[in-house]
């Protein structure tokens, strides 16, 4: 199944203020939409500086993975070095999609 910008944005809603591991270094984050709708907003917990990654780059992320269904961030890395952000919420988004169909 296809992932939207609006079923993802969606996903990380419900998922504000929750913490999240990215997949394969298990680095903890929590996530929320950007106040200014501007994109994401990740906070890692090992320093709790929050960093917003715009929609442009969320969207090239999620052109990739619907092609691809790659969940590894050195297959983005060309796009972003913060990728495995989101392919932790992808992963999560997948795994509900599998739920519900």
């Amino acid at each position: 199944m296809r992932v939207s910008r609006e079923r993802f944005r969606r996903a990380v809603s419900e998922l504000d203020g929750h913490v999240i591991p990215t997949l394969y270094r298990r680095r903890t984050f929590s996530v929320r939409v950007a106040p200014d709708d501007s994109g994401l907003e990740y906070t890692p917990l090992a320093t709790g500086k929050p960093r917003v990654q715009s929609w442009a780059y969320v969207d090239k992320i999620l052109e990739r993975y619907n092609a691809t269904r790659s969940l590894r961030p050195r297959d983005y890395k060309e796009i972003t070095a913060h990728a495995s952000y989101v392919l932790a919420l992808l992963k999560r988004v997948a795994a509900t999609d599998a739920l519900s169909a």
